[in-house]
């Protein structure tokens, strides 16, 4: 009776096993496969104030810019910089 009990609590635990496997590793939602920031490395547009899909708001808009640089592995790169204190935040929605 033991030995039964010991192969019912193996079996439900290797089941156990097996299904969080395919949940997390097997099936993976469409969203999680494509990449949710649209031009991540602001290659798109990314000359000077602008860049496709990115915006800016704050009092201070003058201290986000784009230039060359790519530390994200393009040619480009976003930056905030003033040489006076600023308030400006970049997002995308």
């Amino acid at each position: 009776m033991t030995i039964n009990r010991r192969k019912k609590g193996l079996l439900a635990l290797v089941c156990t096993m097996l299904l969080l496997f395919t949940t997390f590793y097997l099936v993976t939602p469409a969203e999680a496969a494509d990449n949710q920031v649209h031009n991540p490395s602001f290659e798109d547009g990314g000359s000077s104030q602008t860049a496709t899909g990115w915006s800016t708001w704050g009092p201070n808009p003058e201290a986000d810019y784009y230039q060359a640089g790519g530390v994200t592995g393009g040619s480009n790169e976003g930056v905030h910089w003033n040489a006076s204190s600023y308030t400006v935040y970049t997002y995308q929605t």
